[in-house]
């Protein structure tokens, strides 16, 4: 399924729900050009593949989320677990987000609008 796929199913199945979890992006990015048949090696040549961001699932279902809807997010972070989760929770327009520090082994953090890390 692609991102664009993904977006269209989540929105509607979205709009009738009270409550919508947005555990995982299907991908941040997307080939700019995509092939209908396999790349073959050219020589010892280097290959570069461009990429470019794909629609935001979890914004477009915070633009559309309705009143008493709602709205719960992950986020998967490396560093500054904390500050990364609250910027999303608010720029998102999220009711919560759990937080999953991957690089360790079990931690998770939850926050909501009310409360912070």
């Amino acid at each position: 399924m692609s991102a664009a796929e993904m977006l269209h199913a989540c929105r509607e199945h979205a709009a009738p729900a009270r409550v919508v979890i947005a555990a995982a992006a299907v991908a941040d990015y997307a080939p700019v050009q995509v092939s209908s048949q396999k790349l073959k090696k050219q020589g010892d040549d280097t290959f570069t593949l461009t990429l470019k961001p794909t629609e935001d699932i979890l914004r477009h279902l915070a633009r559309e989320k309705r009143d008493g809807q709602m709205l719960i997010g992950f986020a998967a972070e490396t560093e500054a677990l904390e500050t990364h989760a609250q910027s999303k929770l608010e720029a998102k327009n999220l009711d919560m987000i759990v937080a999953n520090d991957v690089t360790e082994e079990e931690p998770v953090s939850t926050w909501t609008r009310t409360s912070s890390p």
